[in-house]
């Protein structure tokens, strides 16, 4: 079951004022002759630079996929395979409660608690429809969890 990347309307507000500002700045620096605008027009390049690297991408990457044995995470700045049997506990969370490593597209995250060898890790994402996600998940975990294991007698 593959789950798109929830993106909210102020990040098609955000995207666009980013676009919007560099354009600007550029067109001041360019139109007044160098080097008296200079500054404007490298400040312009700089917001460009910064909107195709951190915000353009979250439009291309972001898909959530539900596999078999994984839940497997691909954003623009997280991709993870997380084993069923891995996930210490996974749901939705608010937008105050959680550090995000990446440009966040909405303010609907879900966070899932895993363990990857001795340590204990998070990733927070914002996959579309997100409750729906989360009630999968969880039913997904749930079928794998098994009873602990108890060493065996010699």
């Amino acid at each position: 079951m593959v789950f798109g990347q929830q993106r909210d309307q102020w990040f098609h507000a955000e995207t666009v004022g980013f676009v919007a500002i560099a354009a600007i700045f550029i067109g001041l620096g360019l139109s007044s002759g160098w080097p008296a605008n200079l500054v404007m027009y490298i400040i312009g390049i700089g917001v460009a630079v910064v909107t195709v690297i951190v915000l353009l991408p979250n439009y291309i990457y972001g898909r959530y996929e539900l596999g078999e044995e994984a839940v497997h995470v691909r954003s623009y700045m997280n991709d993870a395979s997380i084993p069923y049997e891995n996930i210490i506990s996974a749901g939705p969370v608010r937008w105050t409660e959680t550090f995000v490593k990446t440009a966040a597209t909405s303010l609907k995250f879900v966070e899932i608690h895993y363990r990857e060898g001795r340590h204990k890790r998070r990733i927070s994402f914002t996959p579309a429809e997100r409750d729906r996600f989360v009630e999968e998940l969880n039913s997904r975990i749930a079928q794998r969890s098994v009873s602990p294991r108890l060493p065996m007698a010699i």
